[in-house]
């Protein structure tokens, strides 16, 4: 039933890992072997693709939502790390842990309406919500 949400979570995942990840192979290292302009072009595809995702996600969510949102995933990524690594020098374990509920936090944006339709048990919704504002879809 939820499938979407978890396709979505998993590419946000995907990609936000292919930008930066601690393992050394990412866009980020590639990038700090030297520059090139093969690596500028992939980097303006990043810059928009995360334009894109921050722009859909504040949209559905709104400025309070969002905010809520990340401090949220702040808190669950804290208490993950805490549970994963207390004791060790897991400073990789951190970003891992921070990276992926980042990730889930816009996996979870892109999905809002999708859920909120579900939950509900809408068949479909009135209103269109676009950069904040609420425009009436006619039907």
């Amino acid at each position: 039933m939820f499938y979407h949400v978890f396709i979505r979570t998993l590419a946000c995942v995907a990609f936000v890992l292919a930008t930066y990840n601690p393992s050394g192979y990412s866009y980020w290292d590639w990038v700090a072997e030297g520059v090139t302009t093969t690596n500028a072009a992939v980097g303006i595809m990043l810059v928009i693709i995360y334009a894109f995702l921050v722009w859909v996600v504040v949209a559905e969510l709104g400025i309070v939502g969002t905010l809520s949102g990340l401090v949220l995933a702040a808190l669950v990524g804290r208490q993950l790390y805490l549970l994963a690594a207390p004791d060790s020098a897991a400073g990789m374990v951190f970003q891992l842990v921070a990276l992926v509920c980042f990730a889930g936090f816009l996996g979870i944006g892109l999905s809002w309406s999708t859920l909120v339709t579900r939950l509900s048990g809408q068949i479909n919704k009135r209103f269109l919500i676009y950069a904040g504002k609420k425009k009436r879809i006619r039907p």
